[in-house]
């Protein structure tokens, strides 16, 4: 994994000695949170009946305590200023881009995207989805650190024979049509761990706690469907010289990874949970640059550390040893990085402890009053920062050598916006 990924693992074990800054940002438990208090109706996407059941799966208990989650996740598919990056995916086809070698293959824009007819149609091709779609928790018995994957078939899945037919959701006739012949009837598969919480663990956690798994829960599964309603488009029949894999989602992306793509889009960054002591999960947001050598250093620093990067004072914490205890595959590693890993020695990273507030407003009729009323009267969409925070910066050079500074104004810098603000002008994401 190299030196990268021992700069993640030394800022996931320094997390553990800022406990007091965690609690001041209102990082970990949070006294006066009110609990969920949407109102809309849970997606045919995610209904009880598209849940595998039997040993290890979803019970009605289960459901209905994931059922906040379950709402949030609807509104991230269907909601007028979260919509368009499905309806880009619906709508536009895949092309190559042969300045790069080899040629990037990524969903081009199409002039009828951003139209009411496109939106109405996407909502639709989602509905349809629900009644080919298979979601199911992974058995404990299988071994897998994924926090959630997706296959294009039921079939395709390692351990579907372990479930009787009578447990798996119940497919129309419809799905025998010739005009979903091409389509794809794919499977989400959540962890364990989730299950384990929403069965067992929910009863004694904290509010908190409880929004940052709900929250956790919630991105992950919607990070799958955005990968299932590709796959059930199945673009790759009939776009078939393009292969099987996955497109960028746009040109302006680096690695061909749709989750991510509607992680950054949608909430405005990728995030990891960091497990400590006992109920001591911190959500956190992670990016870093590789550079080849020292002369990239300061264009690397500008660009992790974002437009207002120049409001940041640091503090330099402690030297870091040249090896750390390396970390076990993190979220989205690489969707920020520059170029080819392997021949970038040195590493910039910036890391923001995501505050309980930011969290729990997702979970709030009334902040998605704001987001509607926003797109109603300026048709612009942009995820909240995280405002002041701890904030996180390790720079490792090519020897091993490494610096750990933490940011002490509070500074309101959110890297990942401004990557978004451009990425979704090049796009034109919410143009009419």
């Amino acid at each position: 994994m190299g030196e990268a990924s021992e700069s993640r693992a030394y800022l996931q074990q320094s997390l553990q000695k800022f406990q007091r800054e965690l609690h001041e940002n209102g990082c970990l438990e949070v006294n006066n949170l009110s609990t969920p208090n949407l109102r809309n109706e849970i997606h045919p996407i995610f209904a009880k009946g598209r849940w595998v059941t039997g040993f290890g799966q979803v019970t009605h208990k289960s459901y209905q305590q994931m059922k906040p989650a379950l709402q949030l996740a609807s509104l991230l598919l269907t909601e007028n200023p979260v919509l368009p990056w499905f309806q880009h995916v619906t709508y536009g086809h895949r092309t190559e881009d042969c300045s790069e070698k080899p040629p990037k293959v990524y969903i081009a824009v199409h002039k009828g995207e951003h139209t009411s007819r496109a939106k109405e149609e996407t909502r639709r091709r989602l509905e349809d989805m629900s009644s080919f779609l298979t979601l199911m928790f992974v058995p404990s018995t299988e071994a897998t650190t994924a926090n959630g994957l997706s296959f294009a078939y039921l079939h395709d899945v390692p351990w579907y024979r372990q479930f009787r037919s009578t447990q798996l959701p119940h497919f129309g006739d419809e799905y025998k049509a010739q005009q979903y012949a091409h389509h794809g009837q794919p499977a989400i598969c959540m962890a364990a761990s989730f299950h384990d919480y929403f069965s067992h663990e929910y009863k004694n956690a904290s509010l908190s706690y409880h929004y940052r798994m709900m929250y956790f829960f919630t991105m992950v599964l919607v990070h799958e469907c955005a990968h299932a309603y590709y796959m059930y488009l199945g673009r790759s029949k009939y776009e078939s010289k393009f292969g099987p894999k996955e497109p960028l989602w746009s040109q302006h992306e680096k690695i061909a990874e749709l989750g991510y793509s509607w992680e950054t889009v949608t909430l405005g960054r990728i995030t990891y949970p960091m497990y400590g002591r006992a109920n001591n999960v911190v959500l956190t947001s992670y990016q870093e640059e590789h550079l080849s050598d020292q002369k990239e250093r300061d264009r690397a620093i500008i660009r992790i550390i974002g437009g207002k990067g120049s409001e940041m004072l640091f503090e330099r914490v402690e030297k870091i040893p040249k090896r750390s205890q390396q970390a076990n595959g993190w979220r989205g590693t690489g969707w920020f990085s520059r170029g080819d890993n392997k021949a970038k020695k040195s590493t910039v990273a910036i890391l923001h402890a995501i505050p309980m507030w930011w969290v729990a407003h997702w979970f709030r009729e009334e902040e998605w009053e704001k987001k509607r009323r926003t797109w109603r009267e300026s048709k612009t969409y942009e995820p909240p920062s995280l405002g002041s925070t701890l904030i996180l910066v390790c720079q490792r050079n090519e020897d091993g050598k490494a610096m750990l500074h933490r940011v002490t104004n509070g500074s309101a810098a959110d890297p990942y916006l401004d990557k978004l603000k451009v990425q979704a002008t090049k796009m034109h994401l919410y143009d009419d």
